[in-house]
């Protein structure tokens, strides 16, 4: 192959892993420590002990640090345009012995040569959020904090507020002027998980992560309303809150 498959390898891998690592974050988030110890058996800890607030805490600014910043994803203008496919020059030169003898029918390139970054990054943080915000996770958020006589533990209502300050934060900076095209893309992103949730959540999710839903949405409305009030936006950030607000609008109706 051509040294630049090697690069567009070793991306991918590192890429790959980077979604691995997240994982283990995302599990702590409403997790429970499981013991099967048996009852009388020394230092046995109980059946069910709630992931501790503060490691919820921990896994939650990890996955902001690692996945939902902008920050996380400088990648370089240079290593991206060297993220090309192989292209082997003998396909389709039957003709030709020795160089590559392959059918023509054989040549099946990418239908993009670059790496589709965008996509990546952005499928790789709707996965994330689509972890957190399953209805068996989002239940034990809601139960873990009646289970835990050790301590606090992390609430429903914590977990929307904190998404909400991740995610929307900077649509409350005084004179916001542009906002990055991947925090656009994850700001439609989770502001569709919240519609889902709050208008057609799936079976299972609980009453009160439908209703704190829907009082994000609310909120977010009223954000975008004063972030659409600066005179300084861009045009594509000034097109994205304009979408944002007719989406919010739409299902709160």
């Amino acid at each position: 192959g051509e040294p630049y498959e090697f690069e567009r390898n070793a991306f991918e891998s590192l890429f790959n892993k980077e979604q691995s690592l997240g994982r283990i974050a995302e599990n702590f988030v409403g997790g429970q420590y499981v013991s099967r110890a048996h009852r009388g058996d020394p230092g046995a800890a109980a059946p069910i002990v709630p992931v501790s607030r503060a490691e919820q805490e921990r896994a939650l600014a990890l996955l902001d640090r690692f996945v939902f910043s902008p920050d996380a994803w400088n990648l370089s203008p240079t290593l991206l345009s060297h993220l090309g496919y192989s292209e082997w020059s003998g396909y389709g030169y039957v003709g030709w012995t020795g160089y590559g003898n392959l059918p023509f029918w054989a040549y099946n390139p990418p239908a993009e040569h670059d790496v589709p970054i965008v996509d990546a990054i952005g499928d790789f943080q709707q996965a994330a959020i689509e972890a957190m915000f399953k209805p068996a996770v989002l239940a034990r958020l809601e139960r873990n904090p009646l289970e835990s006589p050790g301590g606090p533990t992390l609430s429903l209502a914590d977990l929307f507020g904190h998404l909400r300050s991740t995610v929307y934060g900077d649509l409350t900076a005084r004179g916001v002027r542009d906002i990055p095209l991947l925090q656009r893309n994850l700001q439609q992103r989770y502001a569709r998980t919240l519609v889902a949730v709050a208008t057609a959540p799936p079976e299972g999710t609980p009453f009160e992560a439908q209703a704190l839903a829907r009082a994000q949405l609310a909120a977010l409305g009223r954000d975008v309303d004063t972030a659409l009030l600066s005179a300084r936006l861009d045009d594509a950030t000034r097109a994205h809150l304009s979408a944002l607000r007719a989406r919010v609008t739409a299902a709160l109706k």
